[in-house]
């Protein structure tokens, strides 16, 4: 059973993740896979590099928050971006899927988006409310308000995600994170073994 994890920041999808790989799931986050392919020597950096300029630290590597704060502030360098970077991390997530392998988790905010979903027997959406998130943003990543609106212009909302999920007959569940982590263990725990 492979797994798709999606939905927005700070919805709780980490922690989603480390639950399963807690009870013994191969799990991925495919946000480190794509951010990895920024990295000197990597498929994507001289291609990101060449498009986006002043975004290298004092070791010549891309620093993600120059190139956030560029990609975020416009759809066209955000679908620049995603279009060098996407099929790379397609690809990885092909050769794990044709390994001898079982029970493989993937994790990552724009799964749906990018048409990964598609590759999955099964795909969650962790969802939140909207002030529960700003606050967990505003205390944990140090994101303001203005940055957590910008971010979510340029991510689908839940519906979006459902939409597409039921247009492409992917089964999917909508797992709420409202409340604690330990209430969210329960749910994870409870609907792991509804598909497995």
């Amino acid at each position: 059973m492979n797994l798709g994890i999606t939905g927005n920041i700070g919805t709780g999808k980490s922690s989603v993740l480390n639950r399963l790989n807690q009870i013994g799931f191969e799990i991925y986050d495919l946000d480190f896979i794509a951010r990895s392919t920024y990295k000197k020597g990597h498929p994507a950096y001289l291609e990101i590099v060449s498009v986006f300029n002043n975004i290298l630290d004092h070791n010549d590597e891309i620093d993600t928050k120059k190139l956030s704060k560029i990609v975020f502030n416009s759809k066209s360098y955000l679908n620049i971006l995603q279009n060098i970077v996407w099929p790379k991390v397609n690809i990885f997530i092909l050769e794990i899927l044709h390994s001898n392998k079982k029970n493989f988790v993937f994790e990552g905010a724009v799964l749906v988006e990018a048409q990964w979903h598609k590759l999955f027997d099964h795909v969650w959406i962790i969802d939140s409310e909207f002030d529960i998130v700003k606050k967990r943003l505003l205390e944990e990543r140090n994101i303001n308000e203005k940055m957590y609106l910008n971010i979510l212009k340029n991510q689908q909302d839940r519906k979006q995600m459902e939409s597409i999920l039921k247009k492409d007959n992917v089964p999917y569940t909508v797992i709420a994170n409202n409340l604690s982590i330990n209430d969210l263990i329960k749910i994870v725990d409870k609907e792991i073994n509804k598909i497995i």
